[in-house]
């Protein structure tokens, strides 16, 4: 989700940002976000099904069914909050550790391919503050995919900090380990 400075600040929580767009493929999760975001900013906010698409001007819009801005230029994108794809980042993914702990610098399936969609739309967009979540293994000291995902934040133009934070720590009642980052 792309958040900006809001123009109709008196109905969103804290005056400052509201969503303008989404990402999600799966189409009952579309009418999910469709709803929430309305409810929440009272506008029809974009839903896009590929990731990859953020990174262009306009895309395929599925709330419109026509092709819509991205950005607008005139409201540059204030916070990017997403995760990317952990498919193959995942234990639950029967994959070798040899083949787990590159998949991000190889691009490789929906993880590596999310996460460079990710970081095409940050630096397209000059989006200055990144928030995400993925599954615990991003946040892994011996994965080539933690030194990956740092460097590229790097490269990008961001100071990265990836940490794991288990759900039941905060009283959930649920044992969720996940890696948040703040860039």
């Amino acid at each position: 989700m792309v958040l900006r400075e809001c123009p109709i600040a008196d109905s969103c929580v804290g005056g400052m940002i509201c969503a303008n767009s989404s990402c999600e493929s799966d189409k009952r999760k579309q009418k999910f976000i469709k709803k929430v975001v309305h409810a929440f900013t009272g506008e029809a906010v974009c839903v896009f099904a590929e990731y990859a698409d953020l990174a262009n001007k306009t895309a395929e819009c599925a709330l419109h069914r026509c092709k819509c801005l991205v950005t607008d230029p005139s409201k540059p994108p204030l916070i990017h909050i997403a995760g990317f794809s952990c498919k193959d980042l995942s234990k639950l993914k029967s994959m070798k550790g040899e083949q787990r702990a590159c998949v991000l610098s190889q691009r490789q399936g929906s993880s590596g391919t999310t996460f460079d969609a990710l970081t095409k739309d940050l630096v397209t967009h000059e989006i200055p503050i990144y928030i995400g979540e993925n599954v615990e293994e991003l946040a892994n000291v011996k994965s080539d995919n933690l030194f990956y995902f740092l460097e590229t934040m790097r490269e990008a133009g961001y100071a990265a900090v990836v940490q794991v934070l288990n759900a039941e720590d905060y009283k959930c009642a649920a044992k969720r380990k996940r890696s948040w980052i703040i860039a």
